[in-house]
């Protein structure tokens, strides 16, 4: 994301050093206009969850303040290229002392611990809501989630069936399970496995590490909205050996009640 803002910046001031002022100006308005295109492009896509409104509206705000902070950077930046170019003899060149240095030091140091302290107290209710330890687990359908040593995962559905992996030809480790849409689920995650896997379903704005020895628990709801037999991939984000690429699966989301 920053990285286009950054190489957009990076040409408008490398292009002040090489063209006239005046006409940098006439520019600038072409790029509004690509950044306004850009954030359209980045705009999130609202999830398939009861998620999706919280994590899209931390989304855009982190967004808008990195944008904002970047641009002040590289405006300074600008300003400071242009104020004090070779050919401009009469700006003030005289070094600051090191009194008000330290002052400025302290300064700008301080607002970026304030920036982040505001973010992170933002963040948190947002990002840790629907995660709990098991024992806290909030209402819902109690899905047991597990990872194995085996690069897969299994479900002990509310009625005792477990569901297993089934192994492809090409070793993959598919493991789906059916959920049904509008009904709240509570996944308990556990890991019987010497090492961290990660359960990510981007779809439904789901993701949570699962840790030998924690059991966390993950509560959302499937959209009513969403058609019978949508499919929704399941990934291990967290590298986890020889076969992690390998650890899929899907939820099916479905209106006839056969979900667990």
């Amino acid at each position: 994301m920053l990285s286009f803002i950054e190489v957009i910046f990076t040409c408008q001031y490398n292009y002040i050093i090489m063209c006239n002022w005046k006409i940098m100006k006439k520019v600038n308005f072409s790029l509004i206009a690509i950044i306004s295109i850009f954030f359209n492009i980045i705009n999130p896509a609202s999830a398939n969850s009861n998620l999706s409104e919280n994590y899209d509206n931390l989304f855009v705000l982190l967004t808008i303040v990195s944008a904002l902070v970047l641009i002040l950077v590289l405006g300074l930046w600008g300003y400071f290229i242009y104020e004090f170019r070779e050919e401009k003899q009469d700006s003030d060149r005289t070094p600051i002392n090191h009194a008000t240095a330290r002052k400025l030091e302290f300064t700008w140091t301080a607002i970026a611990v304030v920036i982040v302290v505001i973010l992170m107290f933002v963040s948190y209710p947002v990002l840790f809501s629907e995660t709990n330890n098991a024992e806290e687990a909030e209402t819902g359908t109690e899905v047991v989630v597990i990872g194995t040593n085996g690069w897969a995962w299994r479900y002990i559905l509310p009625n005792g069936t477990q569901l297993n992996e089934t192994i492809s030809p090409d070793e993959n480790r598919v493991t789906d399970i059916k959920l049904n849409i509008g009904e709240t689920y509570t996944f308990v995650f556990y890991n019987i496995a010497g090492f961290i896997h990660s359960y990510y379903v981007e779809e439904l704005n789901i993701k949570m590490d699962v840790v030998p020895g924690v059991n966390n628990s993950y509560t959302f709801t499937i959209d009513q909205n969403i058609e019978h037999d949508t499919v929704f991939p399941i990934l291990c984000t967290e590298f986890c050996g020889q076969y992690h690429s390998n650890m899929k699966g899907s939820i099916i989301a479905v209106n006839d009640g056969s979900g667990a």
